[in-house]
């Protein structure tokens, strides 16, 4: 018996020998690529850079005296979100991937002086800075009032603020809105007159002759007029007075009997 055993035990030394168990978790996630920008612009003086879309609205509309708000917003994630998402009024469109640098500089200018461009924060030459926040994105947003209707003109500028290897200090990134400003006839025609001010003198000098001709000509057709014949209910200066109706005659009285 003890033999058998002795077999047995000397048979299972003999098979496979056993693996040690893997130790077994959660994967290790690896940085995404924004979070190793966000890691490298903690650094003031970081020259990173990284792609980037930038969404604002190619075409707004309004009304006049009625204030619209702009928005530009630069989506550094490595999935960047439609940018509908992120600019909601007017038309959004976004650009192609750009180079960005951790922090950036951006300006709203307006196309003339009958447009208002104002922000809550304003930097030197209407420059504001801005960095990447947590969500992956640069914001900015300006307040828009045009005070006459016609078609306006908006241009926002971005450029780096720190700049890399990879980034020329030229590079400033320009990006147009068109702005149609609705309004009453009278504000359509007197922003017509300050815009075409020599043709508005021409059209008024025309239509001041035009009058003045017509009054001269009534004067004259006037003139004429007294010369053929005079007004009904007036007397020429001429003319001999109508001699006054004939007073009835009494009938003559009978004689009696």
């Amino acid at each position: 018996m003890a033999l058998m055993v002795g077999a047995l035990a000397a048979l299972g030394g003999c098979g496979p020998a056993q693996r040690s168990a893997e130790p077994t978790g959660p994967p290790v996630a690896q940085a995404s690529q924004l979070e190793a920008y966000q890691t490298a612009c903690r650094d003031a003086a970081s020259a990173a850079s990284t792609r980037a879309q930038v969404d604002w609205p190619r075409y707004m509309s309004s009304k006049v005296a009625v204030s619209l708000d702009y928005r530009l917003v630069i989506d550094a994630n490595d999935n960047p979100l439609p940018a509908a998402t992120h600019v909601r009024t007017g038309q959004a469109e976004s650009s192609s991937a750009v180079l960005v640098t951790c922090r950036l500089m951006a300006r709203l200018n307006g196309g003339d002086a009958h447009v208002t461009v104002s922000s809550p924060s304003v930097g030197e030459d209407r420059w504001i800075e801005r960095s990447i926040n947590g969500a992956g994105l640069y914001q900015w947003s300006w307040t828009v009032t045009a005070d006459s209707p016609g078609r306006h003109s908006l241009t926002a500028e971005i450029k780096p603020l720190v700049v890399g290897a990879n980034y020329a200090s030229t590079n400033t990134m320009e990006l147009a809105t068109d702005l149609e400003v609705g309004g009453n006839w009278f504000q359509r025609l007197a922003w017509w007159g300050q815009r075409n001010w020599p043709a508005a003198l021409t059209i008024g000098a025309g239509i001041l002759a035009i009058v003045g001709g017509l009054i001269v000509f009534r004067e004259r057709v006037s003139k004429l007029a007294e010369g053929l014949h005079w007004p009904l209910g007036k007397k020429t200066p001429n003319s001999p007075t109508p001699p006054s109706p004939a007073a009835p005659v009494p009938p003559a009285p009978t004689g009696g009997g």
